[in-house]
């Protein structure tokens, strides 16, 4: 309900945003870096000019994510276009033309890009809308506040082998007394008291409730899968993300990667420090985060699902070290 009241809103009160549901920015500086990722040392993809109108998704600290502009382009590989310039097979949309360049999105078969020109094996296309760029929040003024990045707050699990103790009812305050003029009573009658004789009351019944048996965990081991090369097709089609995510801990290579979800799990990142908690489990499909096993980083990319204890699987769509 709060999302659809926010589509009203701004529908009413920004009615020259292009597609309703994302804040309408404007440049401020001259010749603003579009980068890959939320860092300096992001590969820079296209400048903005001042008086530019962006689309702002969401906001992470000092950087904002932000629909393509118009004009805005990338790189794939010749090999997976058809005849028809249709894709033929996934494949990746790069800041430039070689692998070495940052990955922005990807292209799913079926679908026909806008071919601008041919390079060698390469060609030069005008970027989807679900592509993100990111440009210093500092240049940018926004229409109105948007949405910070922060991880979402998880409810602890309730144990059915533990019952649920309610809150007790607040007591209402005690109501002041009432003072009365004293009356004189009649005398009371005389009693003549009967003696009764009551049976006792009976003893509750006691019920031994067993526990809950817990379900048994069985540790299905999972054989190792070899690399994905540069654009191979995934068995299950890619579901639409479900939220961006921008974290930072350090990233643990897994010895068996497993799947879910359709995606190749093959790193977690944890907290630092001695006691490390998973708080994301990564799928990586260009293989990136081998290169920073055991070492602090920031990862961003989209959130495809959470496992019972809240931990959130992430399709990773770009790292840098983290200092």
């Amino acid at each position: 309900m709060r999302r659809i009241a926010l589509l009203i809103f701004l529908a009413a009160v920004f009615p020259r945003a292009a597609r309703p549901g994302y804040v309408t920015g404007v440049v401020t500086g001259d010749n603003v870096n579009l980068r890959a990722g939320p860092s300096l040392r992001a590969e820079i993809v296209g400048q903005a000019r001042r008086g530019d109108r962006v689309e702002v998704l969401l906001q992470d600290g000092d950087w904002c994510a932000i629909y393509p502009p118009p004009g805005s382009t990338g790189w794939v590989s010749a090999d997976f276009v058809g005849p028809d310039g249709a894709i033929v097979s996934t494949v990746n949309v790069r800041a430039g033309p070689s692998v070495a360049h940052a990955r922005l999105t990807r292209l799913e078969p079926g679908e026909v890009p806008e071919i601008i020109e041919r390079d060698g094996d390469w060609l030069r296309i005008s970027l989807p809308r679900e592509t993100r760029l990111w440009i210093s929040a500092r240049y940018v003024e926004l229409a109105r506040e948007v949405e910070q990045v922060r991880p979402r707050p998880t409810a602890p699990p309730v144990r059915p082998d533990r019952p649920v103790t309610p809150e007790p009812d607040p007591v209402p305050p005690a109501a002041p007394p009432v003072i009365a003029t004293p009356v004189p009573a009649p005398p009371p009658p005389t009693v003549v008291p009967v003696p009764v004789e009551l049976p006792p009351p009976p003893s509750p019944a006691v019920v031994d409730v067993p526990p809950s048996p817990s379900p048994a965990v069985v540790d299905i081991p999972t054989p190792p899968a070899p690399p994905l090369p540069e654009g191979t097709p995934l068995p299950t089609p890619f579901a639409p993300p479900v939220e961006a995510s921008v974290l930072t801990g350090t990233v643990v290579r897994l010895p068996r990667p497993y799947r879910e979800a359709g995606r190749e799990v093959t790193h977690i990142l944890v907290r630092d420090g001695v006691r490390a908690a998973t708080i994301a489990r990564l799928a990586d499909p260009d293989s990136e985060l081998d290169r920073f096993h055991r070492r602090r980083a920031r990862v961003w990319g989209a959130e495809i699902g959470r496992d019972a204890e809240g931990v959130p699987l992430i399709e990773v769509k770009g790292v840098q070290p983290a200092w």
